[in-house]
């Protein structure tokens, strides 16, 4: 088991503070991607904050949903 999967279920079961764990632990991923894609930094920090608000709405409204990649 890696270093994110205990946050990963607790997240899953409704633990906000393993859910604001796992986003701490991306958000530098997170922005790096975007800007990769956007090739412009405020587009990129716009697109990430797009990407964790989705998330944490999800989160919210249905806690138990898995990401569909």
């Amino acid at each position: 088991m890696d270093v994110y999967s205990s946050d990963v279920i607790a997240a899953q079961s409704g633990d906000i503070k393993a859910f604001e764990r796992l986003i701490n632990a991306s958000k530098n991923t997170v922005s790096a991607i975007a800007l990769g894609i956007v090739k412009d930094m405020d587009a990129s920090e716009d697109v990430a904050q797009k990407v964790f608000i989705n998330l944490s709405l999800i989160h919210i409204s249905e806690p138990t949903r898995q990401a569909e990649i």
